[in-house]
C-alpha cells in the first residue's frame, strides 16, 4: 500500500485473484508462495465449469468465495488490510475523510463507502485525542501558573 499525500490517493499493487486461479504452472515453477497458494491454478482445468453471470449472488445457486493472495502471508481480509492502512494515514493527515482509492484495489462502491465512513471515524478519534491532549496540557499549564504566583509588592 502506498498513500500519495499530495493527491490523497491510496494505491496498491494488487492482482485480481481470478488471474491467479486461472493460471497454469504454480506447482511447476510459479513464483507465488503465500497464503492460499493451493488455489493458484485451481481453476485452470475447470474452464468448462465456470459461469460468468450478471445476477446478484443472492439470486444465484452459488456461494461467494473470497480468496486473498498475499505474499506477506497475512490472514487478514482485504478490508482489514485497508482499514489498517487508513488508521496509519489518519495519524498523519486530517484529509483522511477525502481519501480516494486506486482502481487496482478492485473495490466495489459499497466497500469504498464503508472505508470512507471508517476514515471519518478515524479522523474523529484523532481529533478527540488531540483535544484531550491539549486540554490536559492547558490544565497543567494553569496549575503551574497557580502554584507560582508572583508575590504582591
Amino acid at each position: 500500500m502506498y498513500h500519495d499525500s499530495n493527491s490523497n490517493i491510496l494505491y496498491s499493487t494488487k492482482i485480481h485473484p481470478l488471474s491467479l486461479m486461472l493460471c497454469a504452472s504454480n506447482g511447476a515453477g510459479g513464483s507465488y508462495h503465500g497464503i492460499n497458494q493451493e488455489y493458484v491454478g485451481k481453476w485452470v482445468n475447470d474452464l468448462g465449469n465456470i459461469e460468468i453471470m450478471n445476477l446478484p449472488l443472492y439470486e444465484s445457486q452459488y456461494n461467494k468465495l473470497e480468496i486473498i493472495f498475499d505474499e506477506n502471508k497475512t490472514t487478514k481480509s482485504n478490508m482489514e488490510i485497508l482499514k489498517d492502512a487508513i488508521k496509519d494515514i489518519a495519524k498523519n493527515t486530517t484529509k483522511v475523510e477525502n481519501l480516494r482509492f486506486d482502481s487496482n484495489l478492485f473495490l466495489t462502491y459499497e466497500e469504498k463507502q464503508e472505508l470512507l465512513r471508517f476514515a471519518k471515524e478515524c479522523k474523529q478519534i484523532r481529533l478527540s485525542e488531540e483535544y484531550k491532549e491539549n486540554t490536559i496540557e492547558t490544565k497543567e499549564e494553569k496549575n503551574i501558573d497557580d502554584e507560582y504566583d508572583e508575590p504582591d509588592v
